[in-house]
């Protein structure tokens, strides 16, 4: 049997839709790595696409160092009262759940921080990271 269209072979979602809680400012830093990643790829891109290649770039850091970027005051300024909703690959949610799951192992917070919060620090490291960066977690997540 062959899978539905949006499925993958055992019948699970390829695709989810992500809530995203920003302030003005978590906004603007979204819009701005969306279209930084959109000049990388000279292309138009789904917004999801840079929500995956920021939890990616998250996912490459050691649990010391996700931490550190949790518990900078720019990740706390990112959320905010605006809901905004981004459809993406399922493997976004995978990709976050597997950070929270290793970073309530390793220690270095006191417990599995909220999906949120990753989504900002992703953000976060997608702003100071270098292009030839961007680009290779841009081609990891492509499907």
């Amino acid at each position: 049997m062959l899978p539905r269209l949006g499925e993958d072979d055992m019948g699970r979602s390829l695709s989810r839709t992500y809530t995203l809680r920003l302030s003005d400012e978590g906004i603007v830093l979204f819009l701005s790595c969306h279209c930084r990643l959109a000049h990388i790829a000279k292309d138009f891109i789904p917004y999801g696409m840079t929500l995956a290649v920021a939890v990616t770039l998250l996912d490459r850091l050691d649990s010391a160092e996700i931490a550190a970027e949790l518990a900078r005051l720019p990740v706390r300024r990112i959320d905010g009262p605006h809901v905004r909703f981004v459809g993406g690959s399922a493997r976004i949610a995978d990709v976050a759940r597997t950070i929270a799951a290793r970073l309530e192992a390793s220690g270095d917070v006191a417990a599995a921080p909220a999906i949120g919060r990753l989504h900002g620090a992703g953000l976060l490291c997608f702003e100071s990271a270098e292009a030839a960066e961007l680009e290779r977690a841009y081609r990891a997540v492509l499907p």
